[in-house]
């Protein structure tokens, strides 16, 4: 239980604050080349990245873009060391 709030609280943070497309579009990945790789349609990231939906009803699809923009987040903060 705890995982899974922690989870919605990073999946809240990155689309409420617009963090998960900053980063995202500083990767270089476009909306559609991310939503494959997480396993979604793009209008479904498109809303998740901008907050017009609550928590997504495909879990598993969020928690993949959680762990996708945590790493890409890393990546980023270890090159500009």
């Amino acid at each position: 239980m705890e995982q899974r709030m922690r989870l919605y609280l990073r999946a809240a943070h990155y689309a409420n604050t617009g963090e998960g497309e900053r980063i995202r579009k500083a990767s270089g990945l476009s909306l559609r080349r991310m939503a494959r790789l997480i396993g979604v349609d793009f209008t479904t990231l498109r809303s998740w990245e901008i907050g017009r939906t609550g928590w997504p009803r495909d879990e598993a699809a969020a928690a993949r873009w959680v762990r996708e923009l945590d790493a890409l987040a890393r990546i980023s903060s270890e090159e500009g060391k």
